[in-house]
């Protein structure tokens, strides 16, 4: 922790010191962007922090807004985790770290229930008087109503999906969600420039971020308990890509200068669906 004061209040612009020309700003959590990663750690954590979620454009500019397919999970009576596990490794081709696989396709029917819960409108089972599947926003859902679909890799259907733009209907169940709770704070236009690490710990804890305020065209100086770093790809680093525009891999290199240690930076994800168009950048 980094010794800074408890902060309970709700969080208001003015409570936050934002209406400060050159405003220091304090809370428990800082989230350092509002994809899926960042919103759903921001809903996720007690009530009882004070959570500050940074977005660097428009909230709906993120990769999670533009997925379309589904998410994978073992929610089919016939299917197992271990069949899941199985498919993965294979897939993997020896890539995969077994245990983190284990450990992370064991959470998959929690994580979309989850999901259910928060009131993202998957595509159910159709009933037998209608031959398409339908799709409602209620969140008593269960996985055992999802339909599924199946892809590549996989040894039988385990992909739940909302019609086919599964990531623009979580992000905007989760961003209703985030915006409605009393201890969120969500800040669009909002860009971390740096990581604030205590120079005199030998771990160089960190203790918050420069930020600049694209709104007002102002630095702002972030203090907090925690720093969750959830700021996307780096696919804009290449000529043409189909990440958005935001996906600079600004988060990498202020971990980097932060001192954290870099790996797998060869796994980056090109969708085979880009049309090379000219000077299109997709």
């Amino acid at each position: 922790m980094s010794g800074l004061p408890n902060m309970s209040a709700a969080l208001t612009a003015e409570s936050l010191g934002l209406d400060s020309p050159a405003a220091i700003v304090q809370t428990d959590v800082l989230i350092i962007g509002a994809g899926l990663a960042g919103l759903s750690t921001a809903l996720a954590l007690p009530k009882s922090l004070n959570i500050t979620v940074l977005s660097k454009a428009a909230l709906e500019i993120c990769s999670s807004h533009y997925a379309q397919g589904g998410i994978a999970a073992s929610l089919d009576k016939e299917d197992s985790v271990a069949d899941h596990i199985a498919d993965t490794l294979i897939a993997g081709a020896g890539l995969c770290e077994a245990n983190n696989t284990s450990r992370i396709l064991s959470a998959g029917q929690q994580a979309v229930q989850w999901l259910c819960e928060q009131g993202v409108p998957f595509t159910q089972i159709p009933q037998e008087d209608n031959a398409e599947p339908v799709t409602k926003l209620q969140t008593e859902l269960q996985t055992a109503d999802l339909h599924l679909t199946k892809e590549g890799g996989h040894g039988c259907r385990r992909v739940a999906h909302a019609d086919d733009a599964t990531g623009r209907h979580i992000m905007e169940a989760l961003t209703i969600k985030a915006q409605n709770a009393a201890n969120i704070t969500i800040l669009p236009y909002h860009e971390a420039l740096s990581l604030l690490t205590n120079s005199a710990n030998p771990n160089k804890q960190c203790q918050g971020a420069q930020v600049f305020d694209h709104n007002n065209q102002r630095q702002l100086t972030f203090y907090s308990h925690a720093v969750v770093l959830a700021s996307g790809g780096l696919g804009q680093l290449f000529k043409r890509a189909s990440a958005p525009n935001v996906c600079v891999g600004d988060g990498v290199m202020m971990a980097w200068q932060a001192g954290c240690r870099l790996a797998n930076l060869e796994f980056i994800q090109f969708h085979p669906t880009g049309l090379a168009l000219d000077d299109s950048s997709f």
